[in-house]
């Protein structure tokens, strides 16, 4: 058991609500409040599901797998001599849409393509206020450049889920929901 905190016991919040938590706060008034493990097969940690959120789990599944495979290829790593960032491809001639942030002091530096290959880049514009820049790369010299279109930013709405597709800290084809 580890201790949860310095705590009286009546000031523990009571977190037994919360079936799905992988730890079990344990009340006392004589010791101090403790965290215990909850065993991997506890009922409450595989709540009863109903098939229909099992068929919208994988539909939801199969929505962020195809804008993976879809945008995936033109995910680009930005790379400077501090550290950098992620970037995608959005013209078939080599602009690359990516935080100004990541760029911000540089106006050369390297964008590494899923397929291995790394391009000099130069900074084409940037802006602090939205933090985007726009850097361009020539891959003339080898295949064609995977390229994603930009979407309508006006058609999305509050409360809309988004994917977010890059390589922060060089970790390819990173995704979060």
């Amino acid at each position: 058991m580890l201790p949860l905190l310095d705590m009286e016991p009546s000031n523990v919040p009571d977190y037994s609500r919360h079936s799905t938590l992988p730890v079990r706060v344990v009340r006392s008034r004589t010791r101090t409040p403790t965290l215990e493990n909850v065993n991997a097969d506890s009922p409450r940690l595989h709540p009863r599901r109903h098939p229909e959120d099992d068929e919208l789990l994988d539909a939801y599944s199969r929505a962020v797998v195809q804008a993976v495979e879809a945008v995936g290829p033109s995910v680009v790593r930005v790379e400077l001599n501090r550290g950098g960032g992620s970037g995608v491809v959005f013209t078939p001639d080599g602009l690359v849409l990516t935080n100004n942030h990541v760029v911000d002091a540089a106006e050369r530096f390297n964008v590494l393509l899923p397929d291995g290959r790394s391009l000099r880049a130069d900074l084409v514009g940037r802006d602090a206020d939205t933090d985007l820049a726009v850097v361009r790369i020539d891959a003339s010299a080898g295949p064609p450049l995977a390229w994603a279109t930009l979407g309508d930013s006006s058609a999305v709405r509050v409360g809309q889920v988004a994917i977010a597709i890059g390589n922060p800290y060089g970790f390819n084809h990173s995704v979060t929901t």
